[in-house]
């Protein structure tokens, strides 16, 4: 058996592509400048810009290179290791990088030297760290684990829930939502508002936009529900025994998140705006005497 990394097109094609647009057009601009003008400092501002984009195309090359697994080994960058070689491994770490989340799988050489594969470059990241498992685990074959039933309503449940309207996206989000009404009664000096100016397109998406971030929790000793302040009917359950790992992190200038990740590697995202850090900090030692790996990004 063989596995050849595929690149992904959207997290590594688009992002790539559309960067070398970018300062190519900025390119072209600054030479039909220097071709019309005699500024000397366009040349070191175009020089500049040629070196940054040199420079974020050998990053994704560095990033995402050529990787062929197989059950000999892994060939990365053309050079073949051994899984013999390998002294630890890390499916499910995070790295510091610019241009992705940073998720990737870590192998440790015996030598000390280490290769870290990101999972947003590869489309395939997950049936790769699959079969590193295996072959790490001397695993030929799956066995696939028949879970025991358990009667869910015999469980005790511990609720994670904040206030959705006083935390920062639920003010946010009514303050919009109330304002422009607010301004249109104030105008005409009547109480009285249109239903079309409260439901007009950019209240529907501003609440959609903030209602989604609004998830909470309820956990027993075997399931994780998650719930939603606004959206009623959403109701996921989760078996604790299906987890392998639980992050709480913050993605970029967004909600603070609970991530679960499946013994299977597929991962599912959880924004909770509503839940203050305290309670953030009870979930967490919930998932902790569970015995979950919790993975904190958040507080510290």
């Amino acid at each position: 058996m063989e596995i050849v990394a595929k690149r992904n097109i959207y997290k590594f094609y688009i992002p790539l592509i559309l960067w070398n647009l970018i300062f190519l057009s900025m390119g072209v601009f600054m030479i039909h400048l220097l071709l019309t003008t005699i500024v000397p400092k366009l040349i070191l501002v175009t020089l500049f810009g040629v070196g940054i984009i040199i420079s974020i195309n050998i990053a994704y090359i560095k990033y995402a290179p050529a990787i062929v697994l197989n059950k000999k080994g892994i060939s990365i960058k053309n050079k073949f290791y051994n899984w013999n070689e390998i002294s630890s491994s890390q499916l499910t770490a995070k790295s510091g990088t610019v241009f992705n989340s940073g998720e990737c799988t870590i192998l440790i050489f015996k030598d000390q030297s280490f290769v870290e594969i990101y999972d947003d470059f590869y489309s395939n990241a997950i049936e790769m760290k699959i079969f590193i498992e295996e072959v790490l685990s001397e695993k030929n074959e799956t066995i696939p684990v028949q879970l025991a039933e358990i009667e869910i309503d015999l469980e005790i449940f511990t609720l994670y829930k904040g206030n959705p309207i006083l935390c920062f996206t639920g003010f946010s989000m009514w303050s919009l939502i109330l304002l422009i009404p607010l301004l249109v009664m104030l105008k005409n000096n009547t109480i009285y508002v249109n239903p079309l100016v409260i439901f007009n397109p950019l209240t529907i998406f501003w609440f959609i936009f903030h209602a989604r971030m609004m998830d909470y929790f309820e956990i027993s000793e075997n399931f994780i529900i998650v719930k939603n302040h606004y959206f009623f009917w959403k109701k996921k359950t989760i078996r604790i025994d299906e987890i392998r790992e639980v992050q709480l992190f913050r993605p970029y200038k967004r909600s603070n998140t609970l991530r679960i990740l499946f013994n299977d590697f597929s991962t599912q995202n959880y924004m909770a705006a509503s839940l203050r850090t305290a309670t953030w900090k009870e979930l967490k030692m919930n998932l902790d005497h569970k015995n979950i790996s919790v993975r904190n990004e958040i507080f510290f």
